[in-house]
């Protein structure tokens, strides 16, 4: 623990000391940065059909694990909760979702909003 203002003086020093070159650094990266953008953004234009094509595959890709996970949250709540649940939002209006039962294996529900004509 002695040594350690000693270090923390070396550490400051040696940045100190090399500010100029840092600052030299910078500015032909960012030099080197300008002059290269056109060839820059002509390639990223170029790689923007496979970007596209990559997102649309795995969105594609996920869409049956989106619908299945929705299911099961419905499912979930419904089984949960098999009589009329209902959420109140406010100004005499509540979102009700009612479990109708099954039908070819599949679970029928109705959500519904409904109003008692209050703010209007």
């Amino acid at each position: 623990m002695a040594a350690l203002p000693q270090i923390i003086a070396a550490i400051v020093s040696a940045i100190g000391g090399a500010i100029p070159q840092l600052v030299m650094a910078g500015v032909e990266l960012l030099t080197a940065l300008i002059t290269n953008l056109p060839q820059i953004i002509s390639t990223i234009v170029a790689a923007i059909p496979q970007i596209i094509t990559g997102i649309v595959g795995a969105v594609g890709q996920g869409v049956g694990q989106m619908a299945s996970a929705g299911a099961d949250l419905v499912r979930g709540l419904v089984e949960r909760h098999p009589i009329p649940s209902r959420l109140a939002l406010g100004q005499g209006y509540k979102l009700v979702l009612r479990h109708l039962g099954r039908h070819h294996g599949l679970f029928r529900h109705q959500l519904a909003v409904q109003g008692n004509g209050v703010g209007r």
